[in-house]
């Protein structure tokens, strides 16, 4: 059996992508990048797991913090009293010195160490329109023994939520500006999906996704994106022999998703191509040869996956009899998930087996040398990387 990871992003309806801001003047933002930590700026908050159970309790430990901040950035001289059922937990009184901005906290509280769940985004904007943003997957749930010490504030400790860091290159110009206009709203947390309406993706969270990961599935859409970190600038054949396979293989799709790969199958691959490739359903079919290089494509469906899929293959020694009998597709590292069937993994399996076989021996070992032919000539590669 060949078995393959599938290294590819399954993006679930719930998934969120928070924009946070790195504290007061983004001043925190190199703390959150050194140390793949992100938190509020509430020193000596002491959160726990039953703080969350009500508002009231989670007034009162704002409330402690206030004071605290107070005293560690030398506003006034006084310790703090560090016993949280000591302080009020009523709702913000109106014209009282130190409750403006307490409802807003504690909706903040609630978005960073409550809700915000394992595998969301959090993105974190640096200053200026040509700074990098920090964007990461949360990595683990809310623990009290996540707490760092804070040089801001005299090393008080303040609760964190812990981040792998995917990408801190991306500037902030280039994300359009709705995307940047809610990064740079006045709340310190917002979660920036707003859900689905009439079933059409949120625009917003699918710019993120199309620049955070290479290959990922969500909802309606598919993206892949392959590799050619050898490529000189002076020879485009392989840009071209793969340009030409990923239309020859989108073609397979569409004609399998029809039902009519027999008649796929019959055809040259030119003329199967002009048959069945459908412009309608790319999003994006984009060449980055800048340092790496990459191609990528955004599709409608499981198409850019199928895509990948077939192209890991042929990269791969991978016999025929395997290919149209014994493929295995896994994904997080070869781990087995439970993937809702309505994204249709195994489907796209089928859907190559059976062009495989329609195609025959021949056929399919052309496809294999073509990319082969731009492994070599431009190091073709995709993050789908066989496992055994």
């Amino acid at each position: 059996m060949a078995t393959f990871d599938l290294a590819t992003k399954i993006i679930q309806e719930d998934h969120r992508v928070w924009a946070l801001h790195a504290g007061r003047g983004k001043r925190q933002y190199e703390f959150f990048s050194d140390h793949s930590q992100v938190f509020l700026e509430l020193p000596g908050i002491s959160l726990t797991e039953d703080t969350f159970e009500s508002v009231h309790s989670i007034r009162q430990h704002l409330r402690m913090s206030m004071e605290v901040y107070r005293f560690s950035s030398g506003s006034v001289d006084i310790p703090p009293n560090r016993r949280a059922e000591s302080y009020s937990g009523e709702p913000a009184e109106a014209n009282v010195v130190g409750e403006k901005g307490l409802n807003a906290a504690v909706g903040n509280v609630c978005s960073l160490y409550r809700d915000a769940q394992i595998g969301d985004l959090v993105i974190v904007p640096g200053r200026g329109q040509y700074n990098p943003v920090l964007i990461g997957e949360i990595e683990s749930n809310f623990s009290e023994e996540d707490g760092i010490t804070v040089p801001h504030f005299n090393n008080e400790i303040i609760p964190t939520r812990r981040v792998r860091w995917i990408n801190k290159n991306i500037e902030k110009r280039s994300f359009s500006s709705p995307l940047a206009k809610r990064l740079e709203n006045r709340h310190a947390i917002i979660n920036i999906r707003d859900g689905r309406q009439n079933n059409v993706i949120n625009k917003l969270s699918l710019e993120v996704y199309r620049k955070v990961y290479d290959n990922f599935i969500w909802g309606g859409e598919s993206k892949a994106t392959f590799f050619g970190n050898e490529y000189q600038s002076k020879n485009p054949d392989g840009i071209i022999d793969t340009a030409n396979v990923i239309k020859f293989l989108f073609a397979a799709y569409i004609a399998s998703s029809r039902g009519e790969i027999n008649q796929f199958s019959t055809m040259e691959s030119s003329q199967a191509i002009n048959r069945y490739y459908d412009t309608e359903l790319i999003n994006d079919f984009s060449f980055n040869f800048n340092s790496p290089g990459k191609i990528q494509i955004s599709a409608l469906r499981l198409a850019a996956i199928f895509v990948a899929m077939g192209i890991a293959v042929a990269l791969h020694d991978v016999s025929f009899s395997e290919a149209i009998s014994d493929l295995n597709f896994l994904n997080n590292n070869g781990v087995t998930i439970q993937l809702d069937p309505e994204l249709g993994i195994e489907q796209c399996q089928g859907y190559y087996q059976g062009l495989m076989e329609a195609l025959g021996e021949e056929r399919y070992n052309s496809i294999k040398e073509e990319c082969q032919k731009a492994n070599l000539e431009m190091g073709l590669s995709t993050a789908i990387g066989r496992i055994n």
